[in-house]
């Protein structure tokens, strides 16, 4: 959860220093500022390591929490997909591994 999290920082922070590492697809049909998509991944990014720091301490509110803001970066991910295939791709599997963990796992006691 850590390196997703991380993950989503690192291309939010990317898309904030500019287009350059990004393409320009042509015809896409979501069109959106990639300055405020940057911001959108940054935050979600680092509330999702904060979450992270809560699950491997044992809350039950960071598991929900961090399950809440692994879908949205999922689906933030997933239309970034024509700007970036390689580094929304790598988002997308690290927030569905994420939501697998956060799921699956049944705590004792």
């Amino acid at each position: 959860m850590v390196v997703a999290g991380l993950w989503a920082v690192l291309v939010g922070f990317s898309a904030l220093l500019g287009e350059a590492l990004f393409a320009d697809p042509g015809g896409y049909l979501d069109t959106f500022d990639l300055g405020r998509w940057g911001w959108l991944l940054l935050l979600l990014g680092v509330l999702v390591v904060g979450a992270a720091f809560g699950v491997m301490l044992g809350g039950r509110w960071a598991r929900a929490t961090g399950l809440a803001l692994a879908v949205p970066t999922l689906v933030a991910a997933i239309l970034l997909v024509p700007h970036q295939p390689v580094w929304a791709v790598l988002v997308i599997v690290l927030s569905l591994l994420v939501v697998v963990a956060l799921t699956a796992h049944r705590p004792t006691g």
